[in-house]
């Protein structure tokens, strides 16, 4: 999921500088993942990412878009931007932002790790059911 937004953050102001970002659909459908359009009884305020601002709690702070202008759908994010799926990505950071062993663009995932059981070798991802308390770290 590429959420594509209003604002420009470089010095060119042009289609590369527009902020993006990108999700998988694990994130997507978490419970805890929220597209927000109002606060505390009133429409989401320019302050607070008007019209839309995208809330993924279990990714760091840079994949939280705000001023989402369209959300698009696609398999593949190369042909987007500058190819690596959101604007600070392009730039070097991390694709995904939260557990650095979460599952990437193109990630192909054969097993689901078990709330509890896991292995080196098992990818770290938390099935939907699980319970919001439950860590994604082995530990």
């Amino acid at each position: 999921m590429v959420f594509h937004c209003a604002d420009h953050l470089g010095p060119n102001q042009d289609a590369s500088d527009r902020y993006y970002e990108s999700i998988d659909l694990i994130d997507a459908y978490h419970p805890q993942t929220i597209l927000a359009y109002g606060m505390n009884d009133a429409p989401l305020g320019v302050p607070h990412g008007a019209p839309v601002r995208l809330r993924v709690e279990r990714q760091l702070g840079y994949k939280h878009a705000k001023y989402v202008q369209r959300i698009e759908a696609v398999a593949d994010l190369s042909g987007l931007y500058g190819g690596k799926g959101g604007f600070w990505e392009d730039r070097g950071y991390e694709w995904y932002a939260g557990d650095l062993r979460g599952p990437g663009p193109g990630a192909r995932i054969s097993r689901m790790a078990r709330p509890g059981r896991t292995t080196k070798d098992t990818p770290l991802i938390r099935p939907s059911s699980a319970h919001p308390g439950e860590s994604r770290d082995p530990g």
